[in-house]
């Protein structure tokens, strides 16, 4: 059987499913939605036939640009490019120490200034690691201040409810000339999903509607896990959860035609001894493969996980997992690599060590990807030929004009060593100080921080907390 074929089977399994088991929503705003466009509603279920939901899925851009404050790191998103992505959600960090610990305000604004140094990444943001230390009505809005305050580059939200993400969409469009000059194009990105198997929460339709409001892109993925929220056969799991997918994302549609969607994960593995979910495991490349295909098959930018690992610190498993992962998201050519950086035991917590090590690898593989130039030059005949058999090369001017550009330097791996440990932990350490050196806070102007403040603080967000991330922006520490 073609791959095309299996694609095509696994579409017509999940249409079947919407058209005969249907979605569960209990909310009354996604029922009414769904049924002014065309679909059937009994209860709390909704239904849709495959004409009516494609007719949607088709509204759905095949290609948009997520604008950043600084245009430099704006995001062709479904324009082929591999755009690194933090990683998001750990409740604990292995700080410098080696000490596994809940992770705080300063935990996340040190790898907030860990991203904005580096150019490989042009969305910053997110849930980079949670600060504990800060109630759960005021931790989001914190955050997302900390993010605005922090970056240039393409804001990524943390989740929150119905009432946090519109505080978040207004207090961005004080940074972006207010709400229709924020409506024009995409500015942010948000992570929503599902709860499998074939059911959304009253709160991810409510966040969807306030971004499709606003016109912000979402990525959706599904919360599909092999033989626990779906079917134990991949198949039959990537079929619920690419229709619990198509679901979300039409609704999006429905509500504000052209909303920018993302076609995230379709299932995750599980360790059937354990009945626990795993990610660092090939299951879960093949979920990225599906995804990639699932949406080029629709029309739509993909998602992925980049570098993730069950284990629960650097270590050889860190390492092959994080690869295989990493390979599998290149190799299929998604757009948003969720997790590019620092994730490991099962996203429980963030290390700078594996920070570090996974920036070596996203680099590593944007090498890869990329051909060679086969030109007069590089093909280098006439060199070949003056310097004849047996010749060398070293000296060379052409070798000391295209080194550079032509062979990969590595900035952290080494080669040549007679004491391995210590000298790798020190182009780590080097690594990860120099980039906190080179951060500084983005220039902001006093009225845009003084509305960014005001819209913060009318939402509960209390003045000290914003004047706490503003003290630790500025402070040079080095280490977590």
């Amino acid at each position: 059987m073609t791959f095309e074929n299996k694609l095509q089977k696994i579409h017509d399994a999940s249409m079947g499913l919407l058209a005969k088991s249907g979605i569960r929503y209990p909310s009354p705003t996604a029922l009414d939605i769904f049924k002014k466009h065309g679909a059937d509603v009994e209860g709390d279920i909704v239904r849709i036939d495959e004409s009516t939901l494609m007719k949607y899925i088709g509204k759905a851009p095949a290609r948009f640009t997520i604008e950043a404050r600084n245009p430099k790191y704006n995001v062709d998103m479904g324009g082929g490019g591999h755009y690194a992505v933090p990683a998001y959600g750990s409740p604990y960090v292995e700080d410098f120490t080696g000490e596994t610990r809940y992770s705080t305000l300063k935990d996340f604004i040190y790898f907030l200034k860990q991203i904005e140094a580096l150019d490989d990444f042009h969305i910053n943001g997110g849930i980079l690691c949670q600060p504990n230390e800060y109630e759960a009505g005021v931790v989001t809005l914190l955050m997302w201040y900390a993010i605005l305050r922090g970056s240039e580059k393409v804001l990524f939200c943390p989740a929150g409810n119905e009432k946090e993400t519109r505080t978040m969409m207004e207090m961005a469009c004080n940074l972006f000339g207010g709400r229709d000059e924020f409506r024009r194009s995409a500015k942010t990105v948000y992570l929503v999903d599902s709860v499998s198997p074939l059911q959304m929460d009253a709160r991810t339709v409510d966040v969807i509607r306030v971004l499709a409001e606003y016109r912000q892109p979402f990525s959706f993925t599904s919360g599909v896990i092999t033989g626990l929220t779906g079917p134990v056969t991949l198949a039959g799991a990537i079929a619920v959860g690419n229709a619990e997918i198509l679901s979300g994302i039409a609704l999006a549609q429905m509500i504000e035609e052209g909303t920018p969607a993302i076609y995230g994960i379709p299932v995750s593995g599980a360790d059937m001894r354990t009945s626990r979910a795993v990610f660092g495991a090939p299951e879960m490349c093949i979920g990225i493969r599906y995804a990639a295909k699932l949406a080029k098959f629709y029309g739509l930018p993909s998602r992925g996980p980049a570098a993730i690992s069950d284990a629960a610190y650097p270590s050889q498993q860190c390492a092959f997992e994080s690869m295989m992962t990493m390979s599998a998201c290149f190799n299929e050519g998604l757009d948003f690599l969720l997790h590019t950086a620092g994730c490991q035991d099962s996203f429980n917590s963030m290390s700078p060590q594996k920070f570090a090590v996974d920036v070596e690898l996203f680099r590593r593989m944007n090498y890869l990807d990329r051909d060679i130039a086969v030109d007069e030059d590089s093909l280098a005949v006439a060199l070949t030929m003056e310097t004849g058999h047996g010749g060398n090369y070293l000296t060379c001017d052409h070798t000391l004009a295209n080194f550079k550009k032509s062979l990969y330097i590595p900035q952290i791996g080494l080669r040549y060593s007679s004491d391995f440990d210590n000298e790798f932990d020190a182009q780590i350490t080097k690594f990860l100080k120099k980039n906190i050196k080179k951060y500084a806070v983005p220039n902001m102007e006093a009225h845009d921080i003084s509305g960014l403040r005001s819209t913060a603080a009318a939402s509960g967000l209390p003045e000290e907390f914003m004047d706490a991330v503003e003290r630790l922006l500025e402070e040079r520490f080095e280490t977590i």
